[in-house]
């Protein structure tokens, strides 16, 4: 099992992870009040004799020389006020016999008929109008991803979630300006190149190094790929009241992050760069290219593992800034941010 710092902190603040701990909260009649966004991720893992022929569909790890195969994950997470519980197990004789037939599946509030002996079931309304509820957007055709509608600074906007590198991101760009996107903000983490500040922070990104290979595609060679010097500024006009630190500056983009070395990073570091990142210099080429309006962001949160536990977002994970970022910078698409 494993708990996120939230979850951690609120079980040792409250003695929960000792036994004397969770009798004496029991004894006082205290009631569990996890804060969001306390995560949870629990696993079963099963031994078997050898990994040279794992369960069909099973995920199976050697450790130390034993073979284990994942039985079933099971998460419950209060990202939002509420608890959401999924139990995720593979349908195998191996690692759950007989699941539903022996023991019965039975989920009342989502799966209808409630109760299953392994055939397939029907949502149930409720289920169906809680993910009606995420709007998801049905027209958004691009595979592996999901697009999320929402309201912000009076706008509609969407947000994809996921995009890590160049290829796959110019992909969801490509796709997105098709159904109809007039602006499209890129938010990444960033490992920090040349210090400018405590992580975590955000850089606007005016031009990137291209250090891979999806740019070639759209430009022709050459050291950097140039941001739209007119969004860059009307971008760091409207992020001054952000509450955060945003800096403007260059960024290095490589398809290769475990080739960072320190040769590399005091490379970049003696041309100025502020951050590395896989998307910026792929997805400026594409905008110039193709005519399109493109910001890229860099979320710097990390000093390039230079210290212990060097990886810091922020509240939630980062969530609640890049959110006040974006909020500033929606305006941007209609001409309304100066």
């Amino acid at each position: 099992a494993r708990l996120n710092p939230d979850a951690q902190q609120y079980v040792v603040a409250n003695g929960l992870n000792t036994r004397p701990g969770q009798e004496k909260f029991v004894a006082a009649g205290s009631v569990f009040k996890f804060p969001a966004p306390s995560v949870e991720i629990k696993a079963d893992w099963i031994q078997l004799a050898g990994c040279s022929n794992p369960p069909q569909g099973v995920h199976v790890e050697n450790v130390g020389g034993t073979c284990y195969a994942l039985g079933g994950i099971h998460l419950i997470s209060k990202l939002v006020d509420k608890w959401i519980w999924a139990t995720f197990e593979p349908q195998n004789a191996t690692t759950n016999p007989q699941r539903c037939k022996v023991l019965g599946c039975n989920d009342p509030w989502g799966s209808s008929p409630a109760t299953s002996q392994g055939a397939s079931t029907q949502l149930t309304a409720p289920l169906k109008a809680l993910m009606t509820q995420a709007k998801l957007a049905p027209e958004w055709p691009c595979y592996h991803t999901e697009l999320y509608r929402f309201t912000l600074a009076g706008t509609s906007i969407g947000i994809i979630g996921c995009a890590v590198g160049a290829p796959f991101a110019v992909l969801v760009a490509e796709e997105l300006f098709a159904c109809g996107c007039q602006l499209l903000i890129s938010v990444t983490s960033a490992g920090q190149i040349t210090p400018a500040g405590k992580p975590p922070y955000f850089v606007v990104i005016d031009r990137a190094l291209r250090d891979e290979g999806t740019s070639y595609h759209y430009a022709a060679p050459s050291d950097y790929s140039e941001a739209d010097p007119h969004l860059v500024a009307r971008a760091a006009e409207a992020l001054k009241p952000a509450g955060v630190t945003v800096l403007t500056g260059a960024s290095w983009t490589t398809d290769a992050p475990f080739r960072e070395t320190q040769a590399a990073i005091a490379a970049a570091r003696t041309k100025g760069i502020l951050a590395v990142e896989m998307e910026a210099a792929a997805l400026y080429a594409f905008a110039r290219a193709a005519g399109r309006k493109v910001l890229c962001l860099a979320h710097v949160t990390n000093t390039m593992a230079v210290a212990e536990q060097d990886f810091e977002k922020g509240e939630a994970d980062g969530t609640i800034d890049a959110l006040r970022v974006l909020e500033l910078l929606v305006p941007l698409e209609s001409g309304r941010a100066t």
